[in-house]
């Protein structure tokens, strides 16, 4: 029954997006971009929606260095639902900083990510970085060509800071000490004479509470968030790494798959040179296993998660996992400290209604098979006082 009881939660959870009545916390938009530096001449960007409440495709668009609405979207029938840009060549048009969201939503609830060309100079060390108010932020960029010309850093395209040539070493640095919410925005370099189409990009995102903390008056404790996972400023809420999902981001979902309940899978099956891009304040990632700028680099032995950034710990235990951590029997996480649950089968829509999805489902639970009736105990467990 415990399992039962769990499977309730879990999927009620996922499909009763409207009980709380905030768009903020129902949102489930994954912007996938693969290989970002535009390695080859085919590039595409993939915005995917796990909202079941609505049939509307997601709306896409530009920002900078120009904002267009215009652009060609089309429908990407790779997923249940799901909105796409393709390109045939790189060109100028393949740079920049690209969005998504739902249908007529505000512009606040943007999921950003973003395109460079091949040729650029510098490359950024992530496409994003989060931080708190607060804290000390260096943002860096790893030069790829040597040209005898100044650096010039820009901050959503106004001057910010000029580096000398002969200061400019490996790295391009723009340090910030004790961050604050007019520090977030796009940060871009090139050198002095090059077009702005050869810029690298980055973007800082501040949470406007300070570490370990949320809310209106960042009052309020944040959850334990693990395995990557981003404490939201204004929910509390865990966003969780594509691969991972629960209340704190504690249940690894496996190897290719992402959105809020892992209900997406990848096309390789692998989620190999894919950046997986979700609302502020996560920002951008590799799914659970990869690593790199284009997260084309698997993880090294004894390290898992989004970016290969969580170490195992074993202890004799168990075998390291790329995409779960510690694998012991009937067990994972960082020290096998979490149990496996069964995944629910035979799930079946029942019926659609303002308020909820109603489900049952069959959760194989030993020798046995049972079925879960579908929603009200679990609906009353999320929505107390609702008769």
């Amino acid at each position: 029954m415990r399992n039962m009881d769990y499977f309730s939660l879990s999927l009620l959870h996922v499909v009763c997006w409207l009980v709380s009545g905030n768009a903020l916390e129902t949102t489930d938009l994954t912007l996938v971009n693969p290989e970002p530096m535009g390695t080859s001449y085919d590039s595409s960007l993939h915005c995917v929606s796990g909202d079941w409440s609505t049939s509307a495709l997601p709306s896409m668009g530009q920002d900078f260095p120009l904002h267009l609405d215009n652009l060609t979207v089309t429908q990407d029938r790779e997923y249940r639902l799901a909105s796409k840009i393709s390109w045939k060549q790189q060109d100028v048009d393949v740079f920049g900083a690209f969005y998504c969201r739902m249908k007529n939503a505000d512009p606040t609830s943007n999921v950003y990510t973003f395109k460079m060309l091949s040729e650029a100079a510098f490359h950024p060390e992530s496409l994003t970085i989060t931080s708190s108010i607060g804290e000390n932020v260096n943002i860096s960029f790893t030069r790829k060509k040597t040209v005898a010309e100044d650096a010039n850093i820009f901050k959503n395209g106004s001057f910010m800071h000029s580096v000398p040539s002969y200061e400019i070493s490996e790295t391009v640095s723009y340090p910030i000490h004790s961050v604050e919410m007019e520090d977030s925005g796009v940060y871009t370099v090139r050198y002095m004479s090059a077009a702005i189409s050869t810029s690298a990009i980055t973007r800082l995102i501040v949470r406007k509470c300070p570490a370990g903390s949320w809310g209106p008056d960042c009052s309020r404790t944040c959850p334990l968030c693990v395995n990557g996972g981003v404490c939201h400023d204004d929910t509390g809420e865990c966003l969780c790494p594509p691969g991972f999902r629960g209340q704190t981001c504690e249940i690894a979902c496996g190897q290719g798959k992402f959105g809020r309940s892992c209900g997406e899978k990848c096309k390789d099956g692998l989620c190999r040179s894919m950046v997986f891009c979700l609302r502020d304040p996560y920002g951008c990632s590799c799914a659970t296993g990869w690593r790199g700028l284009n997260c084309s680099e698997a993880c090294p032995q004894g390290y898992y998660g989004a970016g290969c950034k969580l170490r195992c710990d074993c202890s004799g235990r168990g075998r390291c996992d790329p995409y779960r951590g510690c694998v012991c029997r009937g067990r994972h996480g960082t020290r096998c400290e979490h149990e496996d649950l069964p995944s629910p089968t035979g799930v079946r829509l029942v019926s659609v209604n303002q308020t909820c999805l109603s489900l049952s489902w069959d959760a194989v639970t030993g020798p046995s098979r049972r079925t879960g009736p579908t929603r009200w105990s679990a609906y009353r467990a999320l929505s107390p006082g609702i008769p």
